[in-house]
């Protein structure tokens, strides 16, 4: 099959070496060794020379004008942005869909992101939403209120009703999600995260110890 896997957040990287970067990376290889052919379009990007190391050393002047403007204002603009963003990635979707015609879409979904599920419906293409987190209660807790709060949580009522399919990575997840939308839980499909086993070293001497 023809997979297009997809991530329209602007700041996840294909090749950050980080635990999202690595889920990336090996859900695609997966579906690759499966014997899949596989697209991607990653709107963070995905070289090393694309993916930028946001901690710095000395406050920068987008940390110093936060300090004199209300966090939910400060939330707010965040969120417009991320809907600027998600809205031109239309464009790129288009593109690729016309060009590589998949079978399916495969997007790690987040918050405020629908240009995935927009393409999906315009082209008649199956969609499957792998979501991570409860991303308006995580957004809300680690980082503040918006203003956009009630669109936001319109938004992941849209990505769970119109996804084809959803995955998620626990039972507990799948039930938070079947509360927000009842009845659901029939395309809720969980995979737990797991392991690379090709890429751990087994030292011997090791288990060998843990095992007495």
């Amino acid at each position: 099959m023809k997979i297009l896997y997809y991530s329209g957040h602007p700041h996840l990287n294909l090749s950050a070496n980080t635990g999202y970067g690595t889920h990336m990376r090996e859900i695609i290889k997966g579906f690759e060794n499966q014997g899949h052919e596989v697209r991607t379009l990653i709107i963070g990007g995905e070289s090393t020379k694309s993916f930028i190391n946001s901690t710095t050393s000395t406050p920068s002047f987008r940390q110093k004008v936060k300090r004199f403007i209300p966090n939910i204002i400060w939330e707010t603009i965040k969120d417009i942005q991320l809907l600027k963003k998600d809205k031109a990635s239309l464009l790129d979707l288009d593109q690729v869909i016309q060009e590589f015609k998949p079978d399916f879409i495969y997007e790690r979904g987040y918050y405020l992101l629908k240009s995935g599920l927009i393409t999906s419906l315009k082209y008649n293409t199956p969609h499957i939403l792998e979501l991570n987190a409860p991303y308006v209660e995580e957004r809300v807790k680690f980082s503040g209120k918006s203003l956009l709060l009630s669109k936001a949580k319109k938004i992941e009522k849209f990505q769970l009703k119109k996804a084809t399919s959803i995955v998620v990575v626990s039972t507990a997840l799948k039930s938070y999600f079947n509360q927000v939308i009842q009845n659901i839980d029939t395309k809720i499909l969980v995979t737990p995260n797991a392991i690379n086993p090709n890429k751990i070293n087994l030292d011997n001497e090791q288990q060998k110890i843990i095992k007495d």
